[in-house]
């Protein structure tokens, strides 16, 4: 279990990193475009989410940020 733990950490760093970088190209695509990528049980659904939670963040400030 040991050398198993490391490998699906990566996995999912890279998983993520890949999210993210589908959110940004969904972005791109525009609100009026993603009809397709949201059917339900597809990768574009998530892709979407992914895409909308990154756009929230954005517009909210972090409360890892330095208000000054």
């Amino acid at each position: 279990m040991e050398l198993v733990e490391p490998a699906l950490i990566d996995v999912e760093q890279s998983l993520n990193a890949l999210l993210l970088s589908a959110g940004e190209i969904i972005g791109d695509i525009g609100a009026d475009q993603l009809s397709v990528w949201q059917q339900p049980g597809r990768l574009g659904e998530r892709l979407a989410a992914t895409a909308a939670h990154i756009e929230c963040s954005a517009d909210r400030p972090s409360s890892h940020r330095d208000p000054t």
